[in-house]
């Protein structure tokens, strides 16, 4: 994963094995937002998608393996980050800020349209 993640400086930082998460209550969450209305590895053709995006779900880490891609994924579902006092939203190109605007039931519109936990979207071209 390194390897494929992390080049110059960046080579440099350590990674949180997220099997390792169990915090009752996290005092932010960064998560970005994909072209596809992904979040935090929540994509739209995940076949665990219904549970990813449960906010009564137990919080907790889960497979997010998309059919759209050959790596295998690993994330926290929607209720687990909503334990957290804001989530902060990247997203950057325009594609991106008209998903922000209208999301169309992709998994983004999920968390932004959730009332539990702050959501701030950051959105640069």
């Amino acid at each position: 994963m390194r390897r494929l993640l992390c080049e110059g400086p960046a080579s440099k930082a350590s990674f949180l094995n997220v099997g390792k998460l169990n915090p009752k209550h996290l005092a932010v969450s960064l998560v970005g937002m994909g072209e596809d209305g992904h979040f935090a590895s929540i994509f739209p053709d995940s076949p665990v998608l219904a549970d990813l995006i449960d906010v009564d779900a137990p919080p907790g880490r889960c497979e997010a393996n998309p059919t759209s891609s050959q790596y295998r994924r690993i994330t926290v579902n929607l209720s687990y980050l909503l334990r957290s006092n804001r989530i902060v939203l990247l997203a950057f190109g325009e594609r991106k800020r008209l998903l922000l605007e209208q999301p169309g039931g992709l998994p983004v519109e999920m968390l932004i349209k959730q009332d539990k936990t702050p959501v701030v979207a950051v959105w640069a071209p």
